[in-house]
């Protein structure tokens, strides 16, 4: 349950990246550059660790979905906006 709640506060955290970008074009580089450091950072050092320690293939089809979906959303997002 925990685990959903982060997938959806996450894709609002992006939404709300969108939506400010949008207004500020000339921040739009610095934070896109500040997500995509937060999100190399959160995977080089909890995500990717973890996964490797866990035996079976539930946890690492669970960490693919989660990328997929962020690869869906995106290409989503810039068909709409």
């Amino acid at each position: 349950m925990l685990a959903g709640a982060l997938g959806l506060s996450s894709m609002g955290g992006t939404l709300a990246t969108v939506f400010a970008s949008r207004a500020a074009t000339d921040l739009s580089g610095i934070m896109l550059s500040v997500a995509a450091g937060m999100f190399i950072h959160i995977a080089a050092t909890d995500l990717l660790p973890t996964t490797a320690q866990v035996r079976g293939l539930k946890v690492m089809a669970v960490t693919l979905t989660g990328a997929g979906s962020v690869i869906i959303v995106s290409a989503l997002l810039k068909l709409a906006l």
